[in-house]
């Protein structure tokens, strides 16, 4: 039992997980989709300034800034002074009804109830706080996925292709890149892991009441059930991370047999 919030922890944890996790979720796809196609061009323009370098440049200054500082300048620039996005919350309450607890997130729930001003709202409120998970989280799979692509490409069959007349995009964006993927898949899995620690400040920042919110206020208020409750769950989350890596592996590439 949680003294601060008077609920079980179990039933706070079931109403906050779902919103970490669709936060978490969106920003893995962008992180992977930003670095591994920021990784394949750094390959295909290895030692350029148009590609390789401009990459390198942009993935080590985003890399090396802390979660606290891309939230802030997001929610600076981009809420405050361009009003292109909200800087808070998850949706707007004031003016919208929220939808029926069905699955536990959010905007899933907004589009079984097509509540659609609720599911709009919180597609845009969703953009900031991901986004900027995103951008903390993208170089190393940029890096990684670099590294992959050179040794891909100086592979045999890469030559062979070449040799064919197989368009030269094609040739690093479908065979070099397809086969590249095992390590990207591995970092994914560690990534998601670094997103849950970086969804406690990226959340206390935007305001986005999901696990990471509920962490930070538990340890605000002294509220230690809450907190170990919080503790076991990301615990569980990056071990079942982990799992789910090693099965995508089969996946990817068949040469791999489970044991």
């Amino acid at each position: 039992m949680s003294p601060f919030f008077k609920q079980p922890v179990s039933e706070l944890i079931a109403v906050y997980l779902p919103r970490t996790l669709q936060l978490i979720f969106v920003a893995l796809i962008l992180t992977g989709l930003i670095g591994i196609f920021s990784g394949a061009f750094a390959a295909e323009y290895k030692d350029e300034w148009g590609g390789d370098y401009t990459v390198k440049v942009l993935y080590l200054i985003s890399w090396c800034m802390p979660p606290f500082l891309a939230a802030l300048l997001l929610q600076l620039f981009i809420a405050y002074d361009w009003g292109v996005l909200p800087p808070n919350l998850i949706a707007d309450p004031p003016t919208l009804s929220a939808p029926k607890f069905i699955t536990g997130f959010p905007t899933i729930d907004a589009l079984i109830e097509s509540n659609w001003p609720y599911f709009w709202s919180s597609l845009r409120h969703l953009v900031l706080p991901a986004f900027a998970l995103a951008l903390i989280s993208f170089g190393i799979i940029t890096r990684i996925t670099r590294s992959s692509m050179l040794l891909s490409l100086q592979a045999d069959y890469i030559r062979a292709a070449i040799m064919r007349g197989v368009e030269k995009r094609r040739v690093v964006y479908v065979h070099a890149l397809k086969n590249s993927m095992i390590p990207i898949v591995t970092l994914l899995a560690l990534v998601f892991s670094w997103m849950i620690s970086g969804s406690v400040i990226i959340e206390t920042i935007f305001s986005y009441q999901g696990l990471g919110w509920l962490l930070t206020t538990a340890l605000y208020n002294y509220d230690y059930p809450t907190v170990i409750g919080c503790s076991i769950v990301i615990g569980i989350a990056v071990v079942l991370a982990n799992f789910v890596a090693d099965v995508l592996y089969a996946i990817i590439d068949p040469r791999i047999k489970l044991g």
